[in-house]
């Protein structure tokens, strides 16, 4: 089903392109008119155009009939519908044979690089790989390293020396000792 999408925008666009930009193109230039001749016309006849200017008060313009001409010189006009129809089917054609190819080729070039970005992890895959680049490239971003485990060759009465020199310097409160000492006394 995905895959007739693209065919689906071609034929969708082509019809836009051709009703509104055609019609203005066949009416504005009589040559693009006139090449669809061997489409429009019969085998022996031939596409010609006659152009009419009128002058009204306010309004100037020019019109652009289209006639399927024969060899005696009979004419028969041709109406916008048969141009803009045969027009939608040569642009359908050219939709079809080129434009439907290469959309498709993109789209398989895209889903190969969609399944490189987004691994088997999905988009949580994802995040925790912008979460590690971010943190990678930018230090001050991530969140602050965890203080140093204590040392496990220091003994426990080593701990306690050391935390009485602390004391005895006054660089922490008799309650920070008290919690302290019993902290490393629970652990004997």
């Amino acid at each position: 089903m995905g895959r007739f999408v693209p065919l689906g925008g071609c034929l969708f666009t082509g019809f836009l392109m051709v009703c509104g930009l055609g019609l203005l193109g066949l009416l504005a230039i009589p040559s693009v008119g006139e090449a669809m001749g061997p489409l429009v016309c019969e085998s022996e006849q031939t596409m010609v155009s006659e152009t009419q200017s009128y002058h009204l008060p306010g309004e100037n313009g020019e019109e652009v009939f289209y006639f399927c001409q024969d060899a005696s010189g009979k004419r028969e006009q041709v109406g916008m519908g048969a141009l803009l129809g045969w027009g939608l089917v040569v642009y359908a054609g050219f939709g079809l044979v080129v434009v439907w190819p290469l959309v498709t080729l993109f789209m398989f070039r895209a889903r190969r690089r969609a399944a490189a970005l987004f691994p088997a992890g999905g988009l949580e895959g994802l995040a925790s790989r912008i979460r590690v680049q971010t943190r990678q490239q930018h230090g001050w971003q991530s969140p602050p390293p965890a203080p140093p485990a204590p040392r496990s060759g220091d003994s426990p009465a080593e701990r306690l020396r050391a935390l009485d020199s602390l004391h005895a310097e006054g660089l922490i409160t008799d309650s920070e000792y008290a919690a302290k000492k019993a902290e490393i006394l629970r652990e004997l």
